[in-house]
């Protein structure tokens, strides 16, 4: 897998730097890996079909109101495997979605 950051300075002038690291993770780090990307993906396209549906009946919901939806669907009984990972990257899948 590869990881790219980038920094990004703008003083009087701009630096552009861009590290690209390469990692094997083991069979298990892998599933974790893949449980938290599911988790993310499924939250984001379930938010956002959550949001597009109350924007056709002329509501708008923004990131506290999402947020806190997350959490009921984190405790209910038929999505209990999305409390088998961390909120936080979850949670950053919102706020991807709001920007």
């Amino acid at each position: 897998m590869w990881l790219d950051t980038a920094l990004y300075i703008n003083y009087h002038y701009c630096v552009k730097m861009r590290y690209r690291f390469r990692f094997y993770p083991t069979p298990t780090q892998e599933q974790v890996l893949a449980k938290h990307f599911g988790a993310c993906r499924w939250m984001y396209n379930t938010m956002l079909r959550e949001r597009t549906d109350a924007y056709a009946n002329g509501v708008k919901i923004n990131y506290n109101t999402s947020a806190a939806r997350m959490t009921k669907i984190r405790h209910a009984e038929e999505t209990k495997w999305l409390s088998e990972v961390s909120s936080v990257p979850v949670q950053q899948s919102l706020r991807h979605l709001q920007n």
